[in-house]
This record gives structure tokens, sequence and C-alpha cells, in this order.
């Protein structure tokens, strides 16, 4: 099957049906850029480092993604943690460390502004410098809410989340976030990749504003970021 994912075509030559389910809306005729197949040999290898919970399939599914990361990371582009919404035609990025509560508070702004509230990607969404904006694309690998549509927008804010008892955002400098990113972003195995991919990184973080949004689980701290990275 075909895919379209942050603009690139990816021929996917999978074993397995698992993924397809996940794939459906990204499904696209057009000419591949890539194609991919991950080999018996590397999702063995792979299994005998996970948890061995993890079916072949999902394994499968997982490498999958990684290939398609390999080759975003090789046109420019690279994957971060976070969960990215779009609000008024415009993306923004929750990132924070896993069980912080970044799904509780996008959540907290479908509940405040509704239909004007989308999840790009609840988790895992690639970036790519286009233009004169970095954009923001969903992709079906999206973490285990499975929120994400196919779906792109201007990246204009990445906020560092951490709780609080009060509600507080703030602009950050890149020197205050660089403490932070290498754990958000994902990093090839190969050299030139890993330059690539910090290249990318340094450019964001100099481009897109930068937010500290300390927060709790009220609907609250969602006007309380909104008005911070929007006006």
């Amino acid at each position: 099957m075909r895919i379209k994912v942050a603009d690139f075509v990816f021929e996917i030559n999978n074993k397995y049906t698992y993924c397809e389910k996940f794939l459906t809306d990204y499904v696209t005729k057009e000419e591949p850029h890539c194609s991919i197949t991950v080999s018996d040999e590397t999702i063995q290898v792979k299994k005998a480092k996970l948890d061995p919970k993890y079916p072949v399939h999902y394994i499968e599914f997982l490498e999958i993604y990684r290939e398609i990361c390999n080759y975003v990371i090789e046109n420019g582009g690279i994957l971060m943690h976070g969960a990215v919404i779009e609000y008024e035609g415009n993306a923004y990025m929750f990132t924070a460390p896993s069980g912080t509560g970044k799904t509780t508070h996008i959540r907290q702004w479908q509940t405040l502004y509704g239909d004007k509230v989308k999840i790009i990607n609840g988790d895992k969404p690639l970036i790519r410098y286009s233009g004169d904006n970095f954009i923001a694309y969903g992709t079906p690998w999206c973490g285990k809410e499975h929120y994400n549509i196919n779906a792109s927008a201007p990246l204009k804010g990445i906020v560092l989340l951490s709780r609080g008892e009060e509600n507080s955002i703030e602009r950050i400098s890149s020197d205050e976030f660089n403490k932070f990113l290498l754990k958000q972003i994902y990093l090839p195995k190969n050299r030139d990749g890993i330059a690539k991919v910090l290249d990318v990184a340094d450019k964001l973080l100099t481009t897109v504003p930068l937010y500290s949004l300390k927060c709790n689980i009220s609907t609250e701290a969602a006007r309380v970021a909104m008005e911070g990275i929007t006006k």
C-alpha cells in the first residue's frame, strides 16, 4: 500500500495486516518517493531487545515508522515527541516527559474551545521546514490514544509543560529549552543523520516561539496557554 506522510509518498511492503487499519487515512495513489520493507531479521533483532510481549506485527509497525523517520530526516525533517493541536489554522506543540499530562492538557483545549481545536498528532508528529515556516504533520504513529488526523499546519509555538498548582506561561529562550531537547527528538544511528537532526532542531528552536507552561488539569490551564501563545 502507498501512504503519504509529511508530503512524502511511501510504498509500504508490509508482511502483516496489523498496520493497515492505522494507515487507511493516509493512503494515496501518488508515485512513491521511497519503498519500505522490514525484514524478518530486523523484526527478530528488535523483538529480542524489546519487551517479549510485543508481537511481531506491532514491531513491524514501529519499524516502518523508523524507516519513514529516517527518510524524512534525510530530507530536512525531524520527529519530536509531543502532542500537536491545530487552533485557528496554526499548530502548537505541547511537550514534556511521559506522564506529565500532555494528553490531559490538550483535552482541556477541546473541552474549552470545541471544534476550533483539532489534534494533529497526540505523541509523535513529524516536523519539516517549508517556505518560511516549520510545518507540523499528522502521522498514524501517535500514541496509545491514537489521536491523529491526516493534516498539517504551520507550527507557531512549542510549549514545555510542567505541573503546577497555579497556571502560568512565559516565553523562554532556546538555551533554556536545549536542556530538554535531546530527550524529545528521535536521533538515527548514523553520524550524518544525527548532524542533520541537530541542524534542523537548532533552526526550529531559533525560529518557533518557545514557552514554559506550569499548569493543573483545569480548563483554566488551556485558557492561560491559549492567551499566552496566540496573543
